[in-house]
């Protein structure tokens, strides 16, 4: 037997769409069900991208592009450096890292010392909005009764849920 929390269910904001909202509300969406590297042609094409931008300048991408071998050889489907990076920016970003030094004061240390951080509530968004997450998500506190002794299994199912 179960039993849920008197106001589960209840919605508090409906006006900011999620990240799964978002992608389906995009051109992309129903090309992602086929593709799952769209905008990319396949994974070759992902792995060759996230190589060049990761380990390329702008110009060594653009003269890499231009050679005879990819050119004749090759169905990819940008040929510019702004090419790439404009099929990169589609990509759904995650929460934002955020870096700040700290100044101790009568303390010397060796190295500097520095807090690398994210906003609390734009990494919270990020995973109830996650499609991965989905269906993995539980969002109602519970109690589980086996006769009149509660059982305890996830953490919404708790006495600090409730």
């Amino acid at each position: 037997m179960g039993q849920f929390h008197p106001t589960s269910g209840y919605v508090y904001n409906l006006s900011n769409s999620n990240t799964l909202e978002q992608m389906r509300q995009g051109d992309i969406y129903s090309e992602c069900d086929q593709n799952l590297y769209f905008l990319f042609t396949d994974r070759d094409e992902w792995e060759l991208s996230k190589f060049l931008y990761t380990h390329h300048m702008q110009t060594e991408i653009n003269t890499f592009l231009k050679l005879h071998w990819v050119t004749s050889k090759s169905q990819i489907s940008f040929h510019l450096a702004q090419g790439l990076l404009s099929h990169l920016d589609a990509i759904p970003k995650g929460p934002t890292w955020h870096c700040m030094k700290i100044n101790t004061m009568g303390y010397v240390t060796k190295d500097p010392v520095y807090v690398f951080w994210c906003n609390a509530l734009e990494v919270t968004q990020e995973i109830f909005g996650n499609p991965v997450f989905t269906w993995h998500m539980e969002y109602n506190p519970y109690q589980v009764y086996e006769g009149t002794e509660c059982k305890y299994g996830e953490w919404m199912s708790g006495d600090e849920a409730h």
